[in-house]
């Protein structure tokens, strides 16, 4: 008996047809995936071991303590209703079906027109690794530069960098193809403009600045670059303006801001979720107390870091290429972040520097300006590479090579001054630099390089002496212990100075550090000596 598969429906030749039976599952999805895949501009890509999207979000949201504004061009886990919906688009779902006939003549077969099948949708979501969609390595809402110097201006997908651009209807002119010197000299004098009126402490400062621009426009080209922060001695004095800058080069629009957390695991979840989400600059708005934490160490220095996401049942490996903004009165960081910071001080030596006027709003003139001002910036970039990137002449910066040899050494090679002019302020405004200085200096001095114990050094924290006169040394060790373990009420933990002295164990600071003595005292109690550090000069 011979049977005829009647079509109720005309079909679409855009989209294939995928008929749904039992036991077809991996065919099924297989063929879902060489449906998604048939798009030449495609929608789906695989980012941080997860199937990912990119949209924009309508309107200001929260979450997390990030605040990100309307127009934001984010990446998003692609969860099964919306791949299921993204399924129906693609393809037209099958099912044939039998219908009998009650008079013995051959029943007829015909083709049901179904929903994509769940089971589809959450196979295909679960096969990491075996995806076909090609790799999402960061979005752009800008004109950007590869490593090698090679532009990437087109909107959507670039193959070579796996970066995709949404220009988001801007329009940019042409980025010369071999900008001289001079024309890097011009471009800079540009940036330079924008940022005259804002009161720079130092030549240095101004130069920070302008590296944070640079630094936003080929973030995703640089495997580290350092967190740039702003600080100035007293609110208004232009610290998020000029952050603001920075933002509205790379995105067009004002700074996405984040409140700090207290809590460190819940810091590094949100900093995984926001570069999951591609955000390309993301600044730490008004810090009122020191900056620094681990999580934020590594997304600095790391390409990646990995953890549990939210939603995931595994864990996920996000890119870390953000460009990193913070600001703050009297910004101070702490810790190993003291190393990971370009600093740009403003102040403007007025008692009300809110009442100060620009010549123009920048607010208003960025945008206008902006298609020439990143063009400007990456100018400056692509002359470097074209003159080979020479040396001139700048002192390492560990762990951030590229960003030095490439962000800073081209500025320096305008004749700007060494961004990292202002590091010295940020060492001299680190509490654990200046308290660990603070206890090695006192403990030397009451103490030489004898062996101590934690016990014995709270115990020489006396005002006097063994004959009752004013101890000078041990007034100046008792307050260095207190600004580092004391705890409430004045009293000093030799539990917590003996963690403390472990902690630092071999760090110099002040020319000094404390090493374990070779001998223990009894019952096994650690000696711990200040030693002044032999160094080497070269």
């Amino acid at each position: 008996m011979s049977s005829v598969v009647e079509k109720i429906f005309p079909a679409d030749s855009a989209r294939p047809e995928i008929i749904v039976k039992g036991g077809n599952l991996p065919e099924l999805v297989e063929q879902a995936q060489d449906a998604l895949l048939r798009d030449c501009h495609p929608v789906l890509f695989q980012g941080s071991g997860m199937l990912v999207r990119i949209a924009r979000i309508a309107k200001d949201k929260q979450s997390r303590g990030l605040t990100r504004r309307a127009g934001s061009l984010v990446v998003m886990p692609v969860e099964a209703p919306w791949l299921l919906e993204r399924l129906m688009v693609d393809a037209d779902w099958l099912r044939i079906v039998c219908e009998k006939k009650a008079d013995g003549k051959e029943p007829v077969f015909r083709e049901t027109r179904i929903n994509a099948p769940e089971i589809v949708a959450r196979t295909l979501l679960a096969k990491a690794g075996e995806w076909r969609f090609p790799v999402l390595t960061g979005i752009l809402e800008a004109p950007t530069l590869r490593p090698d110097g090679s532009v990437v201006s087109s909107d959507g997908y670039d193959q070579e960098s796996g970066l995709y651009l949404d220009m988001g209807g801007a329009a940019f002119p042409p980025i010369p193809e071999r900008p001289t010197k001079d024309d890097a000299a011009r471009a800079l004098t540009l940036l330079c403009e924008l940022v005259k009126d804002f009161p720079f402490v130092a030549e240095s400062d101004r130069a920070a600045a302008l590296a944070a621009m640079l630094t936003a426009l080929v973030r995703r080209s640089l495997p580290s670059a350092p967190l740039f922060g702003n600080t100035a001695p007293k609110m208004g004095s232009g610290k998020s303006l000029l952050h603001d800058l920075v933002n509205i080069l790379a995105t067009g629009r004002r700074c996405n801001v984040m409140a700090l957390s207290d809590d460190a695991r819940e810091e590094k979840k949100r900093l995984l979720a926001l570069l999951i989400a591609g955000d390309p600059v993301v600044c730490y708005d008004n810090v009122d107390r020191p900056l620094g934490g681990a999580a934020l160490s590594q997304a600095l220095t790391q390409e990646t870091i990995q953890d549990r996401y939210l939603g995931v049942s595994r864990m996920v490996t996000a890119s870390t290429r953000t460009t990193f903004l913070a600001n703050g009165n009297n910004l101070e960081f702490e810790g190993d972040l003291t190393t990971r910071v370009v600093l740009c001080a403003l102040d403007p030596e007025v008692e009300h520097p809110e009442e100060r006027r620009f010549d123009v709003n920048l607010l208003e003139e960025t945008p206008r300006r902006r298609g020439e001002l990143v063009v400007a910036g990456l100018t400056v970039l692509r002359a470097f590479v074209v003159a080979g990137k020479p040396d001139v002449g700048l002192k390492p910066f560990g762990r951030f090579e590229a960003w030095s040899n490439w962000i800073r050494a081209s500025l320096v090679w305008l004749g700007m001054a060494d961004p990292l002019g202002g590091s010295k302020r940020v060492e001299e405004r680190d509490p654990v630099r200046s308290g660990l200085k603070g206890l090695l200096t006192a403990w030397y001095s009451s103490f030489q390089s004898a062996g101590k114990t934690a016990a014995e050094a709270v115990a020489g924290a006396r005002f006097q002496n063994e004959e009752g006169l004013q101890n000078e040394e041990g007034l100046a060790l008792r307050e260095a212990l207190l600004e580092v373990v004391g705890e409430q009420k004045g009293e000093i933990s030799t539990r917590r100075l003996s963690h403390y002295l472990s902690k630092y164990e071999s760090r110099i600071e002040g020319a000094l550090r404390i090493v374990r003595a070779d001998t223990k005292a009894h019952g096994g109690a650690v000696r711990w000596s200040v030693q002044p550090n032999k160094e080497t000069v070269t």
